[in-house]
């Protein structure tokens, strides 16, 4: 992980509260907040309750929001320390902590662009210490296709059996971002510095939440190489399986993007994709803060 030589980001105080509403989004584990305009400073008090809903939820959406980059890492700043991804090369010029996902650069010119957030993951569960959450801006949104899937893992680990759970427990696996790299963009190999920054890393299959105290999933596509211990491909059908079974329609939520769309998820205990769009007839660019996160346990 490149580092920053600037000093942490502290977001901006208000003692003017605001009107947090919060609603589950139908029989989902999505909040919606609603009554929050991100652009201005956050009460301590008005956080306290996005917070507390953050852990209820897993997924908060916030709609119809106009957020600079400095006002997207503002409101970041709130849930933790801010990360600053590897992959340089898509970082906003501006602002670092900003990832811009897009195929367009920043001078609007289309880029080649293929979506290496197709496979289920959870965001930066390659380095020794995840996110902890990631917060997406949506800036331009495609009329057709480019949605984002999200898996609830707390859901999918409570519906295995209990003989499963058993056989999980203790169990960890590899994940390997340069095993990702290759499988995904063979063409877009990592630098020297980038690998030296992202050496493959075990956590355990079965994560326990380190605020809620509950237990999840802690899996992915492309980016678990092998299974501690267990036979490459009998620990590869382990894996398979369970991500076939926590990918089920029931334990999934898809978000249909609105522009103005911010929306925070936590990566200790959901998955996520996205689903393709026409790269030649749309723009899709979303920017990324990404929070410092826990050891996995």
């Amino acid at each position: 992980m490149r580092k920053s030589n600037d000093p942490p980001h502290h977001p901006r105080a208000s003692k003017r509260r605001q009107t947090v509403r919060i609603a589950r989004i139908s029989d989902t584990f999505v909040g919606e907040i609603s009554g929050v305009d991100l652009s201005q400073a956050i009460a301590e008090m008005d956080f306290a309750a996005i917070s507390d809903a953050f852990l209820d939820h897993s997924i908060l959406l916030f709609r119809d929001q106009t957020l600079s980059k400095r006002e997207l890492i503002d409101f970041s700043s709130h849930f933790g320390e801010l990360l600053i991804h590897v992959l340089s090369q898509y970082l906003a010029s501006d602002v670092p902590q900003v990832m811009r996902l897009s195929n367009t650069d920043e001078k609007g010119i289309h880029a080649d662009f293929r979506n290496g957030a197709e496979a289920w993951h959870s965001d930066l569960s390659f380095m020794a210490v995840p996110s902890l959450a990631t917060i997406l801006y949506g800036e331009a949104i495609p009329d057709i296709g480019g949605d984002t899937l999200f898996c609830d893992c707390y859901a999918a680990y409570g519906a295995l059996s209990e003989d499963m759970k058993d056989r999980l427990a203790g169990m960890a696996a590899v994940h390997s971002f340069r095993r990702y790299q290759r499988r995904r963009f063979p063409e877009r190999p990592l630098t020297e510095e980038q690998k030296r920054s992202t050496p493959d890393v075990a956590h355990p299959v079965v994560r326990t939440h380190p605020v809620s105290g509950r237990k999840s999933l802690f899996i992915g596509a492309d980016v678990i190489s092998h299974v501690v211990g267990i036979e490459k491909r009998k620990g590869k059908k382990i894996m398979d399986d369970l991500l076939e079974h926590a990918t089920q329609e029931r334990f999934v939520y898809r978000h249909r993007w609105r522009k103005g769309d911010l929306i925070a998820y936590d990566n200790r205990c959901t998955l996520h994709r996205a689903t393709e769009f026409d790269n030649d007839k749309y723009e899709r660019t979303l920017l990324r803060t990404s929070i410092k996160g826990d050891v996995p346990f």
